[in-house]
């Protein structure tokens, strides 16, 4: 009699898992234990604590921001790099009737299509009839949000304002205003359209390994750029991430910052207590903010800008960690992951001046336009700034309208050696910014908190 060979019961067969490509780190729970980060291609969750700071630790107060209610009612409008790389918004492929909106057919602008919406606003395609242009119309349930959410409304208030200062210069690279329509119940904001989709996006198309050098370097000035120019008019970002930097058009050759729900105007003595913005790319001083603290606007714009430009030269985040408690601990140490190895020296010196945990010795947007990684030409032409008191603010121009040379300085005497051993103490992140130090290529002190003044 023929013996029958029982099944094999285990292990059983499972496929394997999918291996990261560098998308933002979301937060993920599980029954019965604590949040934990995970890897995912969706745009990260930004957090917001308006509330006075409580006797909460900065990690209990991060971790409350998350829970499932608050995603459900963001405290600000939806984010535009979000709906920007949506498949919807770049194919027109929601469906909608044609100039359904009497309030913006008044205005003339015919409605395309819808793109999102969240609790107290919506975003929709639409077509200005008298130019032709394709706009983004932002619309602000305005009575509703002052109603049930002052968090919100304070947040509405704060974006429109900056908008509206920043509307005159209509800086290339930034998603301006175009014009605002105030109804009985509602607010219509009509902006820049980009239909090139969001850095995001063509990060996840790059096969985890980020941009080219040269084309890292010409995004992160445009970027810059950008942060110079809304610094000089008095205020910050304060969600500077691949998710809110849009491609023009399908050539991708030039970007805009968007989204400016988390912007605030801020004078160079304001300090600031919000805590906000997306956690991979907030500044140590944020965190440290919750409870009690208060920082500066513009130097927390830069170091998110850092973060962006490890993303874009390396295809995926600068900080990452297994827990919120973890991921904190490494941005207040500036312990990032490493970096590449094919990453050039000038590369390698401007990370290690944007991802300085002080924010007095942090690079400017200035410097930054200034550092030699940065192309002189930066594909867009800049409009004048305001008159500031740092020469060095206003140092980069456009290429094409070429200033006479400067004399030449005098020779500055070289630099101090720099101890670069490692103590057992001291994380991977900052020993590696404090031995590239010696790369940046100005023998200059750290800039001081005056040169953000207006």
């Amino acid at each position: 009699m023929a013996s029958t060979r029982p099944p094999k019961l285990w292990p059983r067969p499972t496929s394997p898992p999918k291996p990261s490509c560098g998308g933002a780190e979301t937060l993920t729970r599980r029954r019965g234990s604590e949040p934990v980060l995970a890897s995912t291609e969706r745009a990260a969750p930004r957090i917001h604590t308006p509330r006075k700071p409580s006797l909460q630790t900065g990690h209990v107060a991060l971790q409350a921001a998350y829970a499932p209610k608050h995603n459900a009612r963001r405290a600000s409008a939806p984010s535009l790099g979000e709906l920007h790389a949506s498949a919807a918004y770049k194919s027109g492929a929601a469906t909608s009737r044609r100039g359904s909106n009497p309030v913006l057919a008044a205005h003339g602008y015919e409605e395309l299509s819808p793109i999102a919406s969240g609790a107290f606003s919506m975003v929709v395609r639409a077509l200005r009839t008298e130019t032709a242009q394709e706009v983004a119309i932002k619309t602000f349930q305005r009575v509703k949000i002052e109603a049930k959410d002052k968090a919100a409304a304070a947040n509405m208030r704060n974006e429109l304002h900056v908008l509206k200062r920043l509307q005159p210069s209509a800086h290339p690279a930034i998603a301006n205003v175009i014009e605002v329509l105030e109804a009985e119940k509602t607010t219509h904001v009509a902006l820049e359209y980009c239909a090139g989709g969001s850095l995001r996006r063509q990060l996840q198309k790059s096969s985890c390994k980020g941009l080219a050098e040269r084309v890292a370097a010409t995004v992160i000035g445009q970027v810059a750029s950008a942060l110079r120019h809304l610094h000089a008019a008095g205020a910050c970002h304060r969600d500077v991430k691949p998710e809110n930097v849009l491609y023009v058009d399908g050539a991708c050759t030039r970007v805009k910052l968007c989204d400016f729900g988390f912007a605030v105007i801020c004078s160079s003595d304001r300090r600031l207590k919000t805590v906000c913005g997306t956690p991979q790319y907030m500044a140590p001083e944020i965190w440290r903010a919750d409870p009690g603290g208060t920082y500066a606007g513009p130097p927390v714009d830069m170091w998110s800008l850092g973060a962006l430009a490890y993303e874009a030269l390396h295809g995926h985040a600068a900080f990452r960690g297994s827990s919120m408690e973890q991921l904190k601990m490494r941005v207040l140490r500036a312990d990032h992951e490493r970096l590449g190895k094919e990453l050039s020296e000038r590369a390698r010196a401007l990370l290690a001046a944007l991802l300085v945990p002080d924010p007095a010795a942090r690079a400017t947007a200035a410097a930054t336009l200034d550092h030699p990684l940065i192309p002189a030409d930066i594909g867009i032409d800049l409009p004048e700034l305001p008159a500031l008191g740092s020469s060095r603010q206003s140092s980069h121009r456009s290429a094409a309208a070429p200033e006479a040379p400067a004399p030449a300085p005098p020779p500055a005497s070289p630099p101090p050696a720099i101890d670069v051993s490692v103590s057992e103490t001291e994380s991977p992140g900052s020993a590696t910014a404090r031995a590239l130090a010696k790369l940046w290529p100005w023998p200059t002190a750290p800039p001081s908190p005056a040169e953000y003044s207006i």
